[in-house]
């Protein structure tokens, strides 16, 4: 007797019983065996409400494939027949698809596990060049799709909304989220930026055959709105390499079984697309409401897988993770990473560059304002994150497209646009000093301010900001 359970999706089955030859099939709610011989035949082989039961009473050459016995999970009922299988000797070869979850322990000795492999990087792009659909983006939302699936695509729509869309909703549903390539890059970042240009010659051939070994990853932490994730992306695209997002409390789900196999998913697609980034956003509060007290949690078990492939892995997955409170975090996940980084409030020379970016997505062109001009601007914009300072431009570019000026943003209307909101850093001062008290240890993102608009600053009114 042998028993292989196997992690397939349903569209790569054909492939699987054409490399198994002459075998049988049975899907969820068939009445008979369906015999697979280079095409569909009937089998003559009935089968009853219970496929097992009736495979215990009758001898059937060849493989036989089972798909959709174990879409609520391993039932104690079904490990009953399988080890009751093996017992009595049977000459049967039996498949099972497996989807959710681990295999019982009592059953383990029992069964072989395989799993179908995802598409490389490299025959992704051979795909593609054979289709004359090749390009880089294109390359990016191909991965993670098997075979079966994207020649399915590509033989459909072969355009990259239909592939983007079809993504995104299998990987939404498994806590998995596509991230775009970003529109502006972060600023102000630039020690994260020359510590992954280090991560950039890890992967390296050179470095591989040096004994280098690629860094685990980083914890990007400090107050909401000054560009972490946006670092995230702009640290993929330095990089040239697929920006995967996993949402914490997407993977968990109530089904048994699911969150754990949502993880070993996202953990397969990831290698998958090697080199890659794992991404996970605002982790501190996804993993501190977590229940991961009772002994049998499943968010306590998917923490603690995660947390052993985060320190074993040897693929070449780099691991970016944000946080407001660092604190929230657990000493053991913060081991795992090299680097801890906090991005704070950009300084003034930050904030020019800031305003630069977004004032030529709207101008076209930088405007040509006097130093004495950006001066204004830049102060009026003091304690401001460059979310806000983002949203005032759009904001100004809205009310000159609205006069019938596209395109045309003053210094005047900038400072405008400054008088009618609050910066969050001022107007909740205590939240914000909270998370500075347990940041100001951590590295910052961001050099000393050399430029020309930089103000020197009275140690009194850094002690009032928390930064010191």
């Amino acid at each position: 007797m042998k028993t292989i359970f196997y992690e397939i999706p349903s569209s790569e089955i054909p492939d699987l019983l054409q490399q198994l030859g002459r075998s049988y099939y049975w899907r969820l709610g068939a009445s008979e065996l369906k015999l697979w011989d280079n095409g569909w035949q009937d089998s003559g082989q009935p089968i009853g409400s219970d496929p097992l039961e009736s495979l215990l009473k009758m001898q059937v050459p060849g493989p036989i494939l089972f798909n959709g016995l174990c879409d609520k999970g391993i039932s104690p009922q079904l490990v009953y027949q399988i080890v009751e299988a093996h017992l009595q000797g049977l000459d049967q070869h039996w498949i099972i698809v497996q989807g959710l979850g681990e295999i019982p322990s009592d059953l383990a000795p029992f069964v072989q596990s395989k799993v179908w492999p995802m598409l490389s990087t490299l025959e992704v792009s051979e795909i593609l060049m054979e289709h004359q659909i090749y390009s880089d983006r294109l390359l990016r939302l191909s991965m993670g799709l098997y075979r079966n699936e994207l020649k399915m695509l590509i033989d459909g729509e072969r355009s990259e909304q239909a592939i983007a869309e079809y993504k995104q909703r299998k990987l939404s549903a498994k806590g998995i989220l596509h991230i775009p390539v970003p529109d502006v890059d972060a600023v102000g970042i630039d020690n994260i930026l020359t510590k992954l240009d280090r991560v950039a010659m890890h992967l390296t051939p050179q470095a591989e055959a040096a004994g280098l070994k690629l860094q685990k990853g980083m914890i990007l932490l400090g107050i909401p709105g000054t560009g972490k994730s946006l670092a995230a992306k702009t640290a993929a695209k330095r990089l040239g390499v697929p920006l995967i997002c996993a949402d914490w409390s997407g993977l968990i789900s109530p089904e048994p079984g699911r969150s754990e196999a949502n993880l070993k998913y996202l953990i397969r697609l990831t290698e998958a697309a090697s080199p890659s980034i794992l991404f996970f956003d605002d982790f501190d509060k996804a993993y501190a409401s977590a229940d991961l007290s009772g002994e049998n949690s499943t968010e306590k078990r998917i923490a603690g897988s995660l947390l052993i492939w985060l320190q074993e892995r040897t693929s070449k997955v780099f691991c970016i993770i944000t946080c407001n409170r660092i604190n929230q975090l657990p000493p053991e996940l913060k081991r795992r990473f090299e680097w801890k980084i906090c991005v704070d409030l950009p300084h003034e020379g930050s904030r020019h560059e800031i305003m630069k970016i977004h004032l030529a997505h709207f101008c076209g062109t930088v405007p040509e304002w006097s130093d004495y001009d950006w001066k204004r601007v830049i102060m009026a914009y003091n304690e401001c994150t460059p979310d806000e300072i983002a949203k005032a431009i759009g904001q100004a570019a809205s009310n000159a497209f609205k006069r019938g000026e596209p395109g045309v943003i003053t210094v005047q209307a900038l400072l405008d646009e400054r008088e009618l909101f609050v910066p969050a850093n001022v107007a909740d001062p205590m939240q914000i000093s909270n998370i500075r008290l347990h940041s100001k240890h951590y590295e910052k993102a961001a050099s000393e301010d050399n430029s020309v608009f930089r103000l020197e600053e009275i140690n009194d009114f850094k002690v009032v900001l928390g930064r010191i």
